[in-house]
């Protein structure tokens, strides 16, 4: 009898279990997962919110990973280029979208089961409203609610702007067509300006940079696939022409520019860059006056040239920036004398480039660079820098250079290269290089420096008559070299 109770029981406790198990799995947020809701209010060019509200496209991404070589240069030296953020690095152009959703008639919205994380938000409706939302926390077993978002209708600009102009924290602007602002303009912390492919943008009079409540970057970017969200890459066809400030005494402050094919072109006298992220161009900033001063730089990802600086009698100064991934990092042409000092370079193909000029080069960090310091017809003092890894070489002279208190400790090639190959003389030196009191990690420096050492491996006519004078040296690392 109690076998027969306990197999007519079997199939009811199994429908128990079944039904249990249905509902856990119902649950749109499990031990693992979270859930995200908010909801937006679309506002008209009258100020006025829109009563309908549905069917705005919300798109979920996951975090931007962030270069951890940038990482890196940021954690060991944050008094220097830009900090680094999903504010900074996140661009839904190139990402798939994790989730999607639409609005409903009350502009609400709401995503289930995510995954517990970090996450942006890009909002689209037609090609009228854009906004985007970074670095959202998603915990497990949690709601996370995103209070009410206002976007208002991105404003369309082109042609000449004659009177005074302000472009204001979140809001978005879309440069249609070339478009040059004729008298002062002031532009805030948080401002969305996209400029469509091949257009130029320039402000004639003085621009003001204000931050309001610390606020984000203002950004200045391509407005090419903008209102895509299935992962288009930006190709060079994409990206828009540049942006020219002609006033002299301005300072370009707190901003990010992405995307160009000339970048920044100033050509006032008197400005300064500070505390800029200059990221994928063909060009990156240009100066064709003076004095100048960069502080505080990031340029990153350009193709063709980094920083170029060009002034036939004034300074320039170059300081506490980073140069990664560029073609030709600073390229200095200047009357007036440069001074690039407490910088770090890496992964430039050249990291300085000075052109019939004399200077300092003093307290940079050079890594994994083809070419540290190549000079043509120029004059450095090159002091107190590190040279911790050169692919090709970390100096080639041009005319006369002087080296004192520097680390070299790797080079794939050369530390320096004297030797002017196929042109009279075969030296790129007008006299012997004095090289001593300098720290090399190598104790046998002869493979590392190509001078008239190296003339038996030369026929007659490619003699080199200059050497690298490398002794007496300093027998530990200098302390004080480097980015301080």
């Amino acid at each position: 009898m109690l076998y027969k109770e306990y197999f007519r029981l079997i199939p009811i406790v199994s429908s128990i279990v079944l039904i249990l198990l249905l509902l856990s799995c119902s649950d749109p947020m499990d031990s693992k997962n979270g859930t995200l809701s908010g909801n937006i209010m679309l506002i008209d060019s009258n100020n006025e919110p829109l009563d309908e509200l549905s069917n705005v496209t919300i798109a979920l991404y996951k975090s931007t990973k962030i270069d951890t070589s940038l990482i890196r240069i940021n954690n060991q030296h944050p008094n220097i280029g830009i900090r680094l953020c999903q504010n900074t690095e996140f661009d839904h152009r190139g990402m798939t979208a994790y989730k999607i959703s639409t609005t409903d008639s009350k502009g609400r919205f709401s995503f289930n089961k995510v995954p517990e994380g970090n996450y942006n938000l890009i909002i689209l409706q037609g090609e009228k409203y854009y906004a985007r939302t970074v670095d959202l926390s998603i915990n497990k077993n949690q709601d996370t609610y995103i209070d009410t978002i206002e976007i208002r209708p991105m404003v369309r600009l082109s042609g000449f702007v004659m009177e005074p102009y302000q472009f204001r924290k979140n809001r978005t602007y879309l440069v249609e067509d070339d478009c040059t602002f004729m008298s002062d303009v002031l532009i805030e912390g948080g401002t969305n300006i996209f400029i469509n492919a091949g257009v130029n943008l320039s402000f004639v009079e003085h621009v003001n940079i204000v931050q309001i409540d610390n606020v984000e970057y203002w950004r200045i970017d391509t407005a090419s696939h903008l209102f895509d969200i299935y992962g288009d890459i930006l190709t060079i066809d994409d990206y828009f022409g540049s942006v020219r400030f002609n006033a002299n005494n301005q300072k370009i402050s707190d901003g990010q520019i992405k995307h160009s094919v000339n970048g920044l072109n100033i050509s006032g006298n008197n400005c300064e860059i500070y505390n800029i992220d200059v990221n994928t161009h063909v060009a990156g900033i240009s100066f064709s006056a003076g004095p100048s001063h960069i502080n505080r730089l990031l340029m990153r990802k350009t193709s063709n040239r980094g920083l170029q600086i060009m002034s036939m009698s004034d300074s320039t100064y170059v300081e506490n920036s980073v140069f990664y991934d560029n073609e030709d990092a600073v390229i200095l042409y200047v009357g007036g004398g440069y001074y690039v000092k407490n910088n770090y370079f890496q992964d430039n193909k050249t990291a300085i480039y000075p052109q019939n000029c004399s200077g300092f080069i003093q307290n940079n960090s050079f890594f994994n660079n083809e070419f540290d310091i190549t000079q043509y017809i120029a004059t450095a003092n090159v002091q107190f820098n590190t040279f911790y890894l050169s692919k090709v070489w970390s100096i080639y002279p041009r005319r006369f250079i002087t080296l004192k208190n520097n680390n070299f400790y790797a080079s794939n090639l050369y530390f320096i290269n004297i030797r002017r190959e196929g042109a009279s003389g075969n030296s790129c030196v007008s006299t012997n290089v004095d090289a001593t009191m300098n720290y090399w990690k190598p104790i046998d420096l002869y493979p590392y420096i190509l001078d008239g050492n190296h003339n038996h491996n030369y026929p007659p006519e490619r003699q080199c008559r200059h050497f690298v004078i490398t002794e007496p040296r300093l027998s530990r690392p200098v302390a004080g070299a480097g980015v301080q």
